[in-house]
């Protein structure tokens, strides 16, 4: 299997426009150059993948700059927390800038700043976390959510039923619409074989802060009420990394499988090294943040390239996932967060 183009249709035909169409609003070679102004709001780079994120942006932006000779302004500013993130943007506007770029912290107070933003022409797009349907235009630019819900539980059930296992455990993240996604298609996947059981109840998982600090004080708690478990469903490679610390400290010898999500190269590693306990990860690349900066500018470039402005619904764009195991593992381990 090759590894997946984290470009879709969409994005390689935006990134074609990036690379090839002139700077300069559409008539002579002599007129006005087109200016934007792009803030992009990210989180705190406190955990892996958040800095693998802001890494990306930060070359992707620079190498947007120097390609439109000064005309592309840029700028980046992370947020740890809603309040801040709403600062930001008030920062961002007394700037001008015309495109925010944005991962957002909240999705209620968030949401009704971006509308008011798209009231005021600046273009939107939403990256990693779907705002869903928000009554406005905007971009909304992720990874495949539910293909990595549905990859995950196909994998996990097929190994599990293999090795006649049935309880199974699920951690996730924090709750919202690309969230409830991938669990959904991950429950769907795992209810078609009935000897499986969720020891929490069907459908339901422990939602806990992305990070292996919080995942390892979750675990142990859940490995105290649970005496039977044979795998754990962790959703993310950060929680995967406590889940795994919590499972050796406890001695247990009923859990058999983890599998997280993301691809990690921590995670890659234990693959690669064959880990008892962890086989497999599914992809989810921080490359998102050059693809929605790619996507940005190349929209901007070209007079027709904004029209999901004028809509009433987001435009989707989506990035593949691939299941990493054993057998791939060394195509992705390099290029990995």
């Amino acid at each position: 299997m090759e590894p997946p183009r984290f470009f879709p249709v969409i994005a390689v035909f935006a990134l074609a426009l990036f690379w090839s169409a002139p700077l300069f609003a559409k008539g002579e070679a002599e007129a006005e150059p087109i200016r934007a102004k792009f803030g992009v709001l990210l989180p705190s780079q406190d955990r892996p993948w958040h800095t693998a994120l802001y890494q990306e942006a930060v070359q992707a932006t620079a190498l947007a700059a120097m390609e439109s000779l000064g005309n592309f302004e840029f700028r980046i500013l992370t947020a740890s927390a809603p309040e801040e993130q709403l600062a930001q943007i008030t920062g961002l506007e007394e700037w001008g800038m015309g495109w925010l770029l944005i991962l957002p912290l909240d999705f209620s107070t968030i949401t009704l700043k971006l509308k008011e933003l798209h009231s005021k022409s600046v273009r939107i797009v939403v990256i990693d976390q779907s705002l869903g349907n928000a009554g406005f235009g905007y971009a909304d630019i992720s990874g495949d959510y539910a293909a990595m819900g549905s990859i995950s539980g196909q994998w996990l059930a097929k190994k599990m039923k293999a090795a006649f296992m049935t309880n199974y455990l699920c951690l996730g993240g924090r709750s919202s619409l690309s969230e409830t996604e991938l669990m959904d298609t991950f429950f769907g996947e795992m209810s078609k074989e009935p000897s499986l059981v969720n020891v929490l109840g069907e459908g339901q998982y422990k939602s806990i802060a992305l990070n292996a600090e919080s995942a390892y004080k979750e675990t142990a708690a859940l490995l105290r009420r649970f005496p039977k478990i044979d795998a754990l469903f962790c959703q993310d490679d950060d929680i995967l990394t406590g889940v795994l610390k919590a499972v050796k400290e406890s001695g247990r010898k009923d859990i058999r499988l983890l599998l997280g999500g993301g691809g990690s190269r921590e995670t890659l590693r234990l693959i690669r090294d064959n880990d008892p306990l962890v086989k497999a990860t599914t992809l989810y690349s921080p490359k998102i943040a050059a693809e929605a900066i790619g996507f940005a500018v190349s929209s901007a470039r070209n007079p027709e390239g904004d029209g999901f402005h004028e809509g009433t619904e987001q435009l989707k764009v989506r990035i593949p996932t691939v299941l990493i195991d054993k057998s791939n593992v060394g195509r992705y381990f390099n290029g990995a967060f």
